[in-house]
């Protein structure tokens, strides 16, 4: 500590001075010349003091007898305002009450020296802060006269300490921080290391940095020149894997800075750290999905202009490039020229460029120019700031699956083509089978007129049986009712013309049988027809059909046969016509002829039951039309049915179709 000066220490100093108080003139001389020099010296040490450093002097009380220029330019006062004031003036009222303060005033007012780092306050209450010392003076009595205060002005050395201290409190909160000395021995940690690597303090001080990383990179070269780079003082800073208590596996992002001496030397190790263990984890299962997705998908990268910056294999394999075909080149590679100069392909790009996000089913080109159809999403990428810088296009190809669906599409057109064909087709056969019945009802009625003339010709045919019996059996008394036989004979003939006449009738009604039964056959073989173009929807109604065609074949067949045996009965009326005229031309020789009568009679009797026999045949014949008939009717109906049926499902069909193709 610095002596306390007094004021006849350069007396003292001094060679002027003899025992018996006698100087010579000679001597004295000397004696001013040197204490002139020593004056000049003290002036000239006290200028550079007053010029480099604050200072100002007080009484031992503390009231401010002057202060040079630096100091007043520091707290921002000029003399006037400060002269005469106490020192307290500088101080905080709440430091000024202390017992602190009263006892620094007292120790420099007994001479004692001060020096230290304070804050004062300078004019308008701006913070000073000052590196000083308080220099007592004393006389030769050893009373202190007066405080001389040397200062500098470390105000903004104390606000950058004061940061620095800020900054490495908010680092020791924010970070995992450790010491090491340039061998590698820790020194010390804070709690968010220990916490990190879940050890205490006391169970890593003192021992080497490499209990923090496993044994194999522990003996590595690289590991030793890790460390010959700190000792050199290189910084170094990255991602490290580091080890933990129990062996548990932490990732850091850390720095490693050399903190160097007063004469430029490392003298330890500072490490700032930060746990980036789920971070790492995420990102390797980031990394882990983007090679899944880069194995599964075709991926390119591009600029947020369009030009390529790279592809991966799956890419180039789907479009037959190679990636120096490639790279460089614009995304309008890949699209026909038209779509490359439309505006919508402009607006694809200033899209991305805006960073928003697009994704679709697109057409686009190979090499070659060959068609293909992929399913993409283009993903704008982000940097730090929020911008796009790039564009990722992540794709499947498709293909074969848009082939598919168009191929899909015309099936569908063609089915619905076809659908309104058979929706055609049903309703003509469903007109068919409704005139079909018609005619089988109108066919019916024929039929029961001629099951009824059949009937009455059954019994005209008994009523001529009848008489020829009686004729047969009066042959005796012929004489007696030739004029009676006469009228018989002449009664047969009526009858025979009507038998004739009817006979005609049956053979009309027997001929628009015929001529129904074909027509019916020949509307089955049109249904038939229109069955066999319904395909497997047809096959009911094709059942149907044949058998109605079947019962026509029949009822044609019957209707033949009818017609045959009505031809027979004809002739067979016919001929007894002639023989009815041969026995009225023989009544007039009936007398003489009874024998040659009676032989006639047996023979028209016979005649007669061959007739009874092929009406019987007629009417079981009509019968059997009519029940042809009845069936065809049912048949008709039957068919008309199927075809309402064929012509709902033909709709269904229909339906099914143009809802596939909304949903499509």
């Amino acid at each position: 500590m610095p002596t306390t000066a007094t004021l006849d220490s350069p007396v003292k100093n001094s060679k002027t001075t003899s025992r018996s108080g006698k100087n010579s003139p000679a001597k004295n001389g000397a004696d001013e010349a040197e204490l002139r020099q020593e004056i000049d010296l003290l002036q000239a040490e006290n200028a550079a003091i007053n010029k480099s450093q604050a200072v100002i002097e007080f009484s031992p009380d503390g009231i401010i007898l002057t202060a040079n220029p630096n100091f007043l330019s520091c707290v921002g006062y000029t003399l006037d305002e400060i002269k005469g004031q106490h020192h307290r003036i500088f101080v905080s009222p709440a430091e000024t009450d202390t017992l602190e303060y009263r006892l620094f005033w007292e120790k420099l007012s007994n001479g004692q020296y001060d020096a230290g780092q304070y804050k004062r306050i300078g004019k308008g209450g701006k913070e000073v802060w000052l590196q000083a010392s308080y220099n007592p003076i004393v006389d030769k009595n050893g009373e202190t006269i007066k405080v001389v205060k040397y200062a500098t002005d470390i105000t903004d050395q104390k606000l950058q300490n004061a940061d620095f201290e800020g900054q490495m409190e908010a680092l020791n909160k924010a970070q995992a921080v450790i010491e090491f000395n340039m061998d590698g021995t820790v020194i010390t940690a804070n709690d968010n290391f220990l916490e990190t690597l879940g050890y205490s303090l006391s169970e890593i001080q003192g021992q080497h940095h490499q209990m923090f990383v496993d044994a194999e990179y522990a003996r590595s070269p690289e590991y030793r020149r890790f460390w010959e780079k700190l000792n050199r003082g290189e910084h170094d800073a990255a991602e490290y894997k580091r080890i933990g208590k129990g062996g548990k596996e932490v990732w850091i992002q850390a720095s490693y800075n050399p903190i160097m001496g007063l004469d430029g030397k490392p003298y330890k190790v500072v490490k700032f750290a930060t746990d980036v263990t789920e971070e790492k984890l995420r990102n390797s299962d980031y990394a882990g999905q983007l090679e899944a997705i880069d194995k599964a998908q075709a991926v390119i990268e591009f600029n947020l202009d369009g030009t390529i910056l790279t592809a991966n294999d799956n890419f180039l394999g789907a479009l037959g490039y190679t990636l120096g075909e490639i790279q460089g080149r614009h995304h309008q590679i890949f699209v026909d020229k038209d779509y490359a100069s439309s505006p919508e392909y402009r607006e694809f790009w200033a899209k991305l460029g805006r960073g928003e996000y697009e994704a679709g089913e697109y057409k686009r080109l190979c090499k070659g120019g060959k068609e293909i159809w992929i399913q993409a999403s283009y993903n704008p990428i982000f940097d730090l700031n929020g911008e796009p810088y790039k564009v990722v296009k992540y794709a499947t190809d498709v293909t074969k699956q848009v082939r598919m669906r168009m191929e899909m599409a015309e099936l569908i057109v063609n089915v619905n083509e076809s659908a309104n064909q058979f929706t055609d087709s049903a309703t003509m056969v469903s007109e068919a089978s409704q005139s079909l019945a018609e005619g089988a009802q109108t066919q019916s009625a024929a039929v029961e007129e001629i099951s009824a003339s059949a009937q009455e010709l059954s019994r005209s045919i008994q009523g001529v049986r009848d008489r020829a019996n009686e004729t047969d059996s009066l042959a005796s008394e012929t004489n007696q009712i030739a004029v009676q036989g006469g009228h018989a004979v002449t009664k047969s003939g009526e009858a025979m013309d009507l038998i004739k006449a009817s006979s005609e009738q049956i053979g009309e009604i027997i001929q628009v049988i015929s001529e129904i039964a074909s027509q019916t056959n020949l509307l089955a073989l049109n249904a038939a027809i229109e069955a066999a173009r319904a395909g497997e929807h047809g096959l009911g109604f094709a059942v149907v059909a044949d058998e109605v065609r079947k019962l026509a074949e029949r009822a044609s067949d019957a209707a033949k046969d009818v017609s045959s045996l009505i031809k027979e009965s004809t002739a067979r009326v016919a001929n007894g016509v002639e023989l009815s005229a041969q026995a009225g031309a023989a009544l007039e020789r009936i007398v003489a002829a009874v024998e040659s009568t009676s032989s006639k009679i047996g023979e028209i009797a016979s005649a007669t039951d061959e007739q009874m026999n092929m009406a019987n045949e007629v009417y079981t014949s009509v019968q059997q039309v009519a029940g042809v008939t009845e069936q065809s009717t049912a048949s008709s109906e039957e068919m008309a049915a199927s075809a309402e049926e064929l012509g709902a499902q033909a709709k269904s069909l229909k339906d099914l179709v143009e809802a596939f193709e909304m949903h499509r």
